[in-house]
């Protein structure tokens, strides 16, 4: 996926801090956050009454949220200093968008 293709910096790849506990700094970052983790929530609806398109139109409505935080909020500022918090906002968005695609049997492309 190209969620995390910009995420090289000086030939490394950044990966938020595993004991990081996200704090959401703005609407955008909270609408993101809340937006995955409603995603077992949709499960939950899906496996009790065969619903598919209600993952579908999750998956949109993620795409939808995520492109709204990347739009206003930087992963990384003018002067190279790397925002861990979005950093996992971004790779949860990406695990997601990954789940997701595979529960309704859609490849995920890395290259555009």
């Amino acid at each position: 996926m190209k969620i995390l293709t910009w995420s090289k910096k000086d030939g490394q790849i950044l990966v938020s801090d595993p004991d990081l506990r996200p704090l959401f700094q703005n609407d955008y970052e909270r609408n993101l956050g809340l937006k995955i983790l409603s995603f077992y929530d949709k499960l939950d609806v899906i496996s009790k009454n065969y619903e598919i398109h209600v993952l579908c139109e999750w998956l949109y409505e993620l795409c939808v949220v995520f492109t709204e935080f990347y739009s206003n909020c930087r992963v990384v500022d003018e002067f190279g200093v790397v925002d861990q918090n979005r950093v996992f906002l971004c790779e949860a968005t990406q695990v997601s968008l990954r789940s997701g695609f595979e529960l309704v049997g859609i490849r995920a492309v890395d290259v555009m």
